[in-house]
C-alpha cells in the first residue's frame, strides 16, 4: 500500500538516548519545522519488532503527532508548542521520525538486529539524534523522577552512555549527531541550524525564532538537590573520562 503524502521523504529520524535528558524539547522543536514530521512518544521500534509495514508505521507516526498537538503538546510539567509554527501539520513532507530515545535505546541493547530490521522497513536513510545532557543532572533526575536509588540510576546512565559510544563507532555508516542539552539552552539558533543542517533542511528565520522562543532560560541542576557520596561522583568522572561525548561536564560545572 503506498499514499503520495510520503513520496517526498529522504530519510528517517529517530533519537537514542537517556530517560530526563532532553528529548522532548529537541523533538518537539524538529517536529514544528514544515518539512519535519517527529512522533513524541510512540516507540516505533517495538512495532518494528512487531512487524510493522512501513506505510502501517509511517502512518501512526503522523496519527501520534496529531494527539500530541491536539493534547496542547504538553508532556509531563512542561509545555512544547512552537507558536505560528507547524506542529501536527506539514507543507512537504521529507523527514519523518519518533522521539523515543531512552526506549529507543534500550531495545537496540537488547536486540541490536532491530537497527537492520528498521532500516529495511523505512527503506530510506536513517539519521540518529543523541541528545547528552550533564551526566549528574541526568542521574539526579532520573533518580528523583523515576523512583530509582542514586546507585541504580548511576548504573543505569553509565551502561547507557557506553552502549551509545560503542554504538557509534560500530556504526559509523549511520548519520549521527550528538546535541549537548546545555548548548541548546545557552545558544539555541545555532543548535536548531546545526539540527536543520544535519538533517539537510531549511532553516528559516521565523521558524528558528519562534523555535527559541520556547527554550528553557537555563539549565535544571538537579545534581544539588540529591545525596552525592565520593564513590558515586568518582565513578561518573571515570566515565566522563573515557567517554568523548561527555568530557567537557564536570560536577561542579
Amino acid at each position: 500500500m503506498t499514499d503520495d503524502k510520503f513520496k517526498d521523504l529522504s530519510a528517517y529520524c529517530m533519537f537514542l538516548g537517556y530517560p530526563r535528558s532532553g528529548h522532548s524539547l529537541v523533538g518537539s522543536l524538529l517536529n514544528a519545522h514544515p518539512e519535519i514530521v517527529m512522533a513524541h512518544e510512540l516507540d516505533a521500534l517495538s512495532l518494528i519488532d512487531k512487524g510493522i509495514t512501513r506505510y502501517q508505521l509511517f502512518q501512526k507516526i503522523l496519527d501520534a503527532d496529531q494527539t500530541f498537538v491536539q493534547s496542547g503538546a504538553q508532556w509531563k510539567e512542561y509545555n512544547y508548542k512552537v507558536p505560528e509554527q507547524w506542529q501536527g501539520k506539514y507543507r512537504k513532507l521529507r523527514i519523518i521520525g519518533d522521539k523515543k530515545g531512552g526506549r529507543s535505546a534500550l531495545i537496540l541493547q537488547n536486540n541490536k538486529s532491530l537497527l537492520n530490521k528498521l532500516a529495511s522497513t523505512v527503506d530510506l536513510p536513517i539519521y540518529i539524534i543523541h541528545v547528552v545532557r550533564n551526566p549528574f543532572d541526568n542521574i539526579a533526575t532520573m533518580s528523583k523522577k523515576n523512583f530509582l536509588s542514586l546507585p541504580q540510576s548511576v548504573d543505569m546512565h553509565l551502561k547507557r552512555c557506553r552502549f551509545i559510544w560503542n554504538f557509534n563507532r560500530q556504526h559509523e555508516d549511520i548519520n549521527f549527531l550528538t546535541v549537548h542539552h546545555e548548548k541548546i539552552i545557552a545558544s539555541p539558533e545555532n543548535e536548531i541550524k546545526r539540527l536543520c543542517e544535519f538533517l539537510n533542511v531549511e532553516a528559516g528565520d521565523s521558524y528558528i525564532k519562534d523555535c527559541s522562543s520556547i527554550v528553557f532560560k537555563g539549565p535544571s541542576k538537579t545534581r544539588a538537590t540529591v545525596d552525592w557520596n565520593k564513590d558515586l561522583i568518582m565513578r561518573v568522572q571515570k566515565a566522563i573520562q573515557e567517554i568523548p561525548f561527555l568530557s567537557e561536564y564536570d560536577f561542579d560545572e
